[in-house]
């Protein structure tokens, strides 16, 4: 009898489902990840740059993709697009930006649950991905910002960028001209004044209220997302990440502080790189490359 409850009950939630729209079915995949994340709280989602495309093996794991269901080829549930989300688990979950955007509020998990991957990728001979400062300002202040604000700081910092370029050469004029040439004191030799260079920009009051969020989706289509990212500088000690950008109350350029080492191609994590060295080695599933 309990058998037979038990088929009544799978048979009732069967055509419960069918009747669903692909809209309501999307919505309960994302309520359960919700829950799933809840009562997980070691799992994350990451936001990844996707692997060249010869490289591409991850399947959209939304139960209703709209890509997938457009698509006539068994191929289409593969992602892509540029940047992708892999829920990071025992068993690596991906997904393109579009569904899970249906599927739960990402602002409200970032940056603790959901964040940007800074893994090794192995085609970046096991560099991490170098993020823009849109994407990164919309991580560190869960998705409040204004991206009209960040791409006028983005132009002002080019602008400066190239009178610094012009003011660096013309004090190498001035420096060779006085300093090597010129034997009287500065102000009594006839000698122009020292140049001054430009004043650097200021990233400020790009930060909005919760009520005027941003989603990751706009910054994804932005034509500046890749601009102003950060910069691996290495040395024969270390290698550090630094940041471009200035604002009030940072002062000089940021450094994270931390040491970036190219990760080995065998170390277990769910970036790009450890999926191709999977898929090299023959013991991946399908939705794990």
């Amino acid at each position: 009898m309990d058998l037979v409850r038990m088929q009544e009950e799978i048979d009732a939630e069967e055509e419960r489902q069918s009747r669903l729209t692909p809209e309501e079915r999307m919505r309960e995949n994302g309520q359960e990840l919700q829950r799933r994340l809840e009562c997980e709280p070691a799992i994350a989602i990451l936001l990844q740059r996707s692997p060249p495309g010869h490289m591409v093996r991850a399947e959209c794991r939304a139960v209703s993709c709209p890509i997938a269901a457009m698509s006539p080829s068994d191929k289409g549930r593969r992602i892509m697009d540029v940047y992708r989300a892999v829920l990071v688990s025992d068993e690596d979950q991906y997904f393109h930006i579009s569904c899970l955007e249906k599927m739960i509020t990402l602002s409200s998990l970032a940056p603790s649950r959901f964040k940007l991957d800074m893994n090794g990728y192995r085609w970046r001979d096991g560099w991490p991905w170098t993020w823009g400062l849109m994407l990164r300002k919309w991580f560190e202040h869960s998705g409040c910002i204004d991206l009209a604000k960040i791409a006028e700081y983005i132009d002002a910092y080019d602008t400066f960028k190239e009178a610094d370029s012009d003011f660096m050469t013309q004090w190498g004029e001035w420096e060779h001209t006085h300093r090597r040439e010129c034997a009287a004191d500065l102000g009594s030799c006839g000698c122009p004044p020292e140049p001054k260079g430009p004043v650097s920009p200021m990233l400020e009051g790009y930060k909005t209220e919760k009520a005027k969020i941003c989603s990751i989706g706009e910054v994804l289509r932005h034509p500046y997302l890749e601009r102003l990212s950060a910069q691996i500088h290495t040395s024969l000690h270390e290698s550090i990440l630094v940041f471009p950008e200035q604002e009030p109350c940072g002062g000089e350029a940021q450094k994270d502080g931390s040491n970036l080492e190219p990760r080995p191609k065998d170390e277990d994590n769910p970036s790009p790189m450890n999926e191709a060295s999977k898929t090299k080695e023959g013991g991946a599933c399908s939705h794990h490359v």
